[in-house]
Protein backbone atom coordinates (compact mmCIF):
# COMPACT_ATOMS: atom_id res chain seq x y z
CA UNK A 1 0.00 0.00 0.00
CA UNK A 2 1.21 3.49 -0.84
CA UNK A 3 0.72 6.68 1.13
CA UNK A 4 -1.38 8.13 -1.69
CA UNK A 5 -3.97 5.36 -1.16
CA UNK A 6 -4.82 6.28 2.44
CA UNK A 7 -5.70 9.20 4.66
CA UNK A 8 -2.97 10.43 6.96
CA UNK A 9 -4.42 11.86 10.17
CA UNK A 10 -2.69 13.65 13.02
CA UNK A 11 -4.22 14.44 16.40
CA UNK A 12 -2.32 17.32 17.97
CA UNK A 13 -3.53 19.76 20.58
CA UNK A 14 -1.31 22.35 18.82
CA UNK A 15 -3.44 22.10 15.67
CA UNK A 16 -0.44 21.34 13.47
CA UNK A 17 2.06 18.61 12.77
CA UNK A 18 5.57 18.92 14.20
CA UNK A 19 7.97 20.14 11.51
CA UNK A 20 10.00 16.91 11.56
CA UNK A 21 6.88 14.79 10.98
CA UNK A 22 5.49 17.13 8.29
CA UNK A 23 8.84 17.03 6.46
CA UNK A 24 8.95 13.25 6.64
CA UNK A 25 5.40 12.95 5.31
CA UNK A 26 6.21 15.32 2.41
CA UNK A 27 8.90 12.90 1.25
CA UNK A 28 6.09 10.36 0.76
CA UNK A 29 3.90 12.82 -1.13
CA UNK A 30 1.64 13.67 1.81
CA UNK A 31 1.46 17.46 1.77
CA UNK A 32 -1.81 18.02 3.61
CA UNK A 33 -2.55 15.49 6.34
CA UNK A 34 -5.85 15.80 8.16
CA UNK A 35 -5.15 17.52 11.51
CA UNK A 36 -7.47 17.27 14.51
CA UNK A 37 -7.07 18.96 17.90
CA UNK A 38 -8.87 16.18 19.79
CA UNK A 39 -10.25 12.68 19.42
CA UNK A 40 -13.81 13.97 18.93
CA UNK A 41 -12.78 15.65 15.67
CA UNK A 42 -11.30 12.39 14.40
CA UNK A 43 -14.50 10.55 15.32
CA UNK A 44 -16.59 13.01 13.28
CA UNK A 45 -14.26 12.56 10.30
CA UNK A 46 -14.28 8.75 10.50
CA UNK A 47 -18.08 8.63 10.60
CA UNK A 48 -18.12 9.85 7.00
CA UNK A 49 -14.84 8.39 5.69
CA UNK A 50 -14.48 4.79 4.59
CA UNK A 51 -11.03 3.47 3.86
CA UNK A 52 -7.55 2.96 5.29
CA UNK A 53 -5.89 5.52 7.59
CA UNK A 54 -2.50 6.13 9.12
CA UNK A 55 -2.84 7.95 12.43
CA UNK A 56 -0.28 9.80 14.52
CA UNK A 57 -1.83 10.44 17.95
CA UNK A 58 0.30 13.22 19.40
CA UNK A 59 -1.96 14.09 22.35
CA UNK A 60 0.44 13.67 25.25
CA UNK A 61 3.18 12.67 22.78
CA UNK A 62 3.97 16.07 21.21
CA UNK A 63 7.72 15.62 21.70
CA UNK A 64 7.77 12.11 20.27
CA UNK A 65 10.05 11.78 17.25
CA UNK A 66 8.75 9.43 14.60
CA UNK A 67 12.14 8.19 13.52
CA UNK A 68 10.62 4.93 12.32
CA UNK A 69 10.62 3.42 8.87
CA UNK A 70 7.06 4.44 7.99
CA UNK A 71 7.10 2.60 4.65
CA UNK A 72 8.01 -0.62 6.44
CA UNK A 73 5.29 -0.10 9.04
CA UNK A 74 2.71 0.52 6.35
CA UNK A 75 3.76 -2.56 4.37
CA UNK A 76 3.51 -4.77 7.47
CA UNK A 77 0.29 -3.23 8.81
CA UNK A 78 -1.71 -3.14 5.56
CA UNK A 79 -2.85 -6.81 5.70
CA UNK A 80 -4.46 -6.17 9.10
CA UNK A 81 -7.55 -4.08 9.79
CA UNK A 82 -6.11 -2.61 12.97
CA UNK A 83 -2.41 -2.38 13.82
CA UNK A 84 -0.24 -0.35 16.17
CA UNK A 85 3.50 0.20 16.16
CA UNK A 86 5.41 -1.15 19.16
CA UNK A 87 8.97 -0.53 20.27
CA UNK A 88 11.27 -2.38 22.62
CA UNK A 89 12.00 -0.19 25.60
CA UNK A 90 14.71 -0.82 28.16
CA UNK A 91 14.38 0.55 31.65
CA UNK A 92 10.62 0.93 31.43
CA UNK A 93 9.34 2.69 34.53
CA UNK A 94 5.63 3.36 34.18
CA UNK A 95 4.35 2.69 30.68
CA UNK A 96 2.33 -0.46 30.01
CA UNK A 97 4.17 -3.39 28.49
CA UNK A 98 2.45 -5.48 25.85
CA UNK A 99 2.93 -9.09 24.87
CA UNK A 100 2.24 -10.39 21.38
CA UNK A 101 1.75 -13.93 20.10
CA UNK A 102 3.27 -15.47 16.96
CA UNK A 103 0.49 -13.89 14.84
CA UNK A 104 1.33 -10.41 16.25
CA UNK A 105 -1.93 -10.24 18.21
CA UNK A 106 -1.60 -8.31 21.45
CA UNK A 107 -2.51 -10.89 24.08
CA UNK A 108 -1.53 -9.15 27.29
CA UNK A 109 -0.84 -5.69 28.66
CA UNK A 110 0.32 -4.72 32.11
CA UNK A 111 1.92 -1.78 33.88
CA UNK A 112 5.33 -2.32 35.44
CA UNK A 113 5.10 -2.79 39.21
CA UNK A 114 5.99 0.34 41.15
CA UNK A 115 9.74 0.97 41.48
CA UNK A 116 10.52 -2.03 39.27
CA UNK A 117 12.38 -1.67 36.00
CA UNK A 118 11.25 -4.09 33.30
CA UNK A 119 12.26 -4.28 29.64
CA UNK A 120 9.56 -4.93 27.06
CA UNK A 121 7.38 -3.74 24.19
CA UNK A 122 5.56 -0.41 24.56
CA UNK A 123 2.77 1.01 22.42
CA UNK A 124 3.75 3.85 20.09
CA UNK A 125 1.27 6.55 19.00
CA UNK A 126 1.24 5.28 15.40
CA UNK A 127 -1.70 3.32 14.01
CA UNK A 128 -2.90 1.83 10.73
CA UNK A 129 -6.57 0.97 10.46
CA UNK A 130 -9.64 0.59 8.35
CA UNK A 131 -11.84 3.47 9.47
CA UNK A 132 -14.92 1.53 10.56
CA UNK A 133 -12.85 -0.97 12.56
CA UNK A 134 -11.08 1.80 14.45
CA UNK A 135 -14.29 3.65 15.36
CA UNK A 136 -15.16 0.73 17.69
CA UNK A 137 -12.08 1.58 19.77
CA UNK A 138 -12.39 5.36 19.82
CA UNK A 139 -14.28 7.82 21.98
CA UNK A 140 -13.86 11.50 22.90
CA UNK A 141 -11.41 10.56 25.69
CA UNK A 142 -9.07 8.62 23.44
CA UNK A 143 -8.36 5.13 22.21
CA UNK A 144 -9.54 1.98 23.98
CA UNK A 145 -7.36 -1.10 23.64
CA UNK A 146 -10.09 -3.52 24.68
CA UNK A 147 -10.93 -6.34 22.30
CA UNK A 148 -9.12 -9.06 20.44
CA UNK A 149 -8.48 -7.24 17.16
CA UNK A 150 -5.29 -5.36 18.03
CA UNK A 151 -2.15 -6.27 16.11
CA UNK A 152 1.17 -5.04 17.51
CA UNK A 153 4.07 -4.61 15.11
CA UNK A 154 7.51 -4.24 16.71
CA UNK A 155 9.46 -1.45 15.03
CA UNK A 156 13.12 -0.52 15.05
CA UNK A 157 14.69 2.87 14.53
CA UNK A 158 15.33 3.62 10.90
CA UNK A 159 19.05 3.05 10.29
CA UNK A 160 19.27 6.18 8.15
CA UNK A 161 18.00 8.31 11.01
CA UNK A 162 20.07 7.04 13.90
CA UNK A 163 22.46 9.64 15.19
CA UNK A 164 25.78 7.82 15.11
CA UNK A 165 27.66 10.87 16.38
CA UNK A 166 26.14 10.33 19.82
CA UNK A 167 27.30 6.72 19.95
CA UNK A 168 30.35 5.69 21.95
CA UNK A 169 32.94 3.34 20.48
CA UNK A 170 33.11 -0.17 21.91
CA UNK A 171 35.59 -3.02 21.87
CA UNK A 172 34.27 -6.58 22.05
CA UNK A 173 36.66 -9.19 23.39
CA UNK A 174 35.65 -12.70 22.39
CA UNK A 175 37.18 -15.65 24.23
CA UNK A 176 34.55 -18.34 23.81
CA UNK A 177 34.42 -18.90 20.05
CA UNK A 178 31.37 -16.78 19.26
CA UNK A 179 33.26 -14.49 16.86
CA UNK A 180 36.65 -16.14 16.46
CA UNK A 181 37.70 -19.79 16.34
CA UNK A 182 37.94 -21.36 19.79
CA UNK A 183 41.49 -22.80 20.04
CA UNK A 184 41.28 -23.78 23.67
CA UNK A 185 42.26 -21.85 26.79
CA UNK A 186 43.81 -18.44 26.12
CA UNK A 187 46.39 -17.15 28.58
Amino acid sequence: MEFQNLKVCIISSYGSAPTSLATKLETFGVNEPHIFVNHAGLIDFLKTYTGPCLLFDLIGNEKFEFNLDLKYFLSQAAPFGLAQALRWNSNNEARPLVEIDSDFRIINEEVSPENEVIDGLNRLPLYFFESKEFLKHLDANGISYKGENWIGLPMAYSRRELNYQEKKPALFLDRDGVINVDKGYLC
